[in-house]
């Protein structure tokens, strides 16, 4: 609770135009550069994934095989609860590891090196997995994860 209000104080003290909300590029970062918080560009986006719940307002490489959803403002809400996320270094530190896990889990199953796990990638992963699945199966999965349409 203490840290919430802390964190609703600094809020106010960064948003300079009083609009509600925090330009992420400009006023958060440089705001917390200028307090002296060495906050990690790519943690800060984790945490806002993990914490914000409205749409996205782009998406940007993370890295060769992922793309991670970017906002450009944060409310008050948000970044409180952001802030208590970055606070907590732990949790933040598990979910690197799950995202290296899955990385490396990503790299084995993408046979040809392209990025993308195609239907026949998919297909010999989930028979791995001792989940082996008919074409019609492998279909209706890739529609569901499939967020470009591309089919893989």
């Amino acid at each position: 609770r203490e840290m919430s209000e802390t964190f609703s104080t600094l809020f106010l003290s960064l948003d300079k135009d009083h609009g509600g909300t925090l330009d992420v590029d400009g006023e958060l970062l440089t705001g917390l550069m200028a307090l002296g918080q060495n906050i990690i560009l790519s943690d800060l986006r984790m945490a806002m994934e993990d914490v914000i719940k409205r749409p996205h307002d782009r998406m940007e490489k993370a890295n060769l095989f992922q793309k991670r959803r970017v906002w450009n403002e944060i409310t008050k809400d948000e970044f409180v609860q952001v802030m208590l996320v970055l606070s907590k270094p732990s949790e933040l530190e598990e979910k690197k590891q799950l995202e290296k896990d899955l990385f490396k889990v990503f790299k084995e199953f993408d046979a040809d090196q392209s990025g993308n796990i195609d239907k026949e990638e998919l297909g010999k992963a989930m028979e791995k997995l001792g989940k082996k699945k008919t074409d019609g199966e492998l279909d209706a999965l890739l529609l569901e994860i499939d967020d470009d349409g591309s089919g893989e």
